[in-house]
């Protein structure tokens, strides 16, 4: 599968803004797709999957779902408030294997944020965000 870099992430994104009153209709932007994986653009504001917090809520799962015409499974989550890029897998061997390699840290995350002030170009900040 071809690594996507953030720079190309970016770019597929740039522009790409979901208002909250689109947000119950609108399609999810797809970033890349295989027979086997799908990475998805997640908007802020839109659970991964459903919950007991919204069980009637908009959620990635579902929205990708209809729009594929075929199940996904879910191979990691994103927090409500967060943006993102999501991956889901198209089956549910593909999701198994996926999810060995982020339980033995094998796959690398990069989170990128946007922050007021100055801070250092590179560390670890262990505040709350808020």
């Amino acid at each position: 599968m071809p690594r996507l870099t953030a720079e190309q992430l970016n770019s597929k994104r740039a522009g790409h803004k979901i208002g909250i009153n689109h947000l119950l209709s609108a399609e999810l932007n797809i970033l890349y797709q295989d027979d086997h994986y799908v990475a998805v653009d997640k908007p802020s504001g839109i659970f991964v999957h459903p919950t007991r917090l919204g069980p009637r809520e908009p959620n990635c799962m579902s929205r990708l779902g209809r729009q594929l015409g075929r199940p996904v499974y879910t191979i990691h989550r994103l927090d409500r408030a967060t943006s993102g890029v999501l991956l889901f897998a198209l089956s549910s061997e593909a999701a198994r294997e996926m999810c060995v390699l982020f339980e033995e840290r094998r796959i690398q995350k990069e989170y990128l944020a946007v922050v007021r002030g100055f801070a250092p170009e590179a560390g670890r900040i262990d505040h709350p965000l808020r």
